[in-house]
């Protein structure tokens, strides 16, 4: 009996190695005859899909818990100049968007005072309905045609972040995703991922195995992360 378990335990194993090493091309779902097929929606339709109450619009910050027995998804309205953060982890979403210039002009990321009061006033009070651990990622999009990585308004948002006054995530797990703006009108091209930022969680396929799949877009149909969580034994 103790030979057939140790079989058993050795199959499981090697069907979950499996399981993650196919995700890494696209994540899979069980249709009703429980076999294994490819979810690979463009990052457009995943988009479109997402309600307005979960998409942060201009100078917003918004928190959610992750439900991970359902599919969901969270976004960011049309980004064409904005800056923005997506932090993502397998227990909860924050997604934030600071306009690119303030009613008289400014290019908020590149003033002091007016970044200071998006971080303080509407990105704290997101950040404070949880704590960031080891599997928290942030994702930091800026417009290249303000500013650089290493430009003074881009790095204070990374020194604020990693500051445990303010929230304390570590520093390797803060990424930058750069994109060049434009002169948009508000937006995106039909069935096009440029200016589309999106988190997705995708239930677990075996549910006693695994927890489930943390994917997030940005300007590409192709995830940037795309991980699946399995569980402890």
């Amino acid at each position: 009996m103790a030979r057939s378990s140790s079989w058993l335990n050795l199959l499981l194993g090697i069907w979950v190695a499996l399981l993650c090493s196919l995700s890494l091309s696209a994540p899979l779902e069980s249709d009703e005859n429980l076999h294994l097929v490819k979810r690979d929606d463009s990052l457009y339709t995943i988009w479109k899909s997402i309600p307005g109450a979960q998409k942060a619009m201009g100078d917003s910050a918004l928190a959610f818990g992750i439900d991970q027995s359902v599919d969901n998804a969270w976004g960011i309205t049309y980004l064409y100049g904005c800056t923005a953060l997506m932090i993502s982890d397998p227990k909860f979403v924050i997604v934030a968007h600071m306009q690119q210039e303030s009613g008289t002009g400014i290019i908020c990321i590149n003033d002091q005072t007016t970044l200071n009061n998006w971080l303080a006033h509407t990105l704290l009070p997101a950040l404070d309905q949880y704590d960031p651990v080891g599997t928290t990622e942030v994702e930091l999009i800026y417009n290249t045609n303000n500013c650089a990585w290493t430009s003074t308004g881009v790095q204070s948002i990374v020194t604020w972040l990693t500051n445990k006054e303010n929230w304390g995530v570590e520093r390797d797990n803060i990424l930058g995703r750069p994109y060049q703006g434009s002169s948009g009108v508000g937006t995106p091209n039909t069935g096009q991922p440029q200016g589309l930022a999106v988190v997705r969680w995708l239930k677990p396929q075996l549910a006693d195995f695994t927890i489930g799949t943390l994917q997030t877009f940005f300007n590409s149909d192709t995830p940037n992360r795309d991980q699946i969580f399995v569980r402890k034994s």
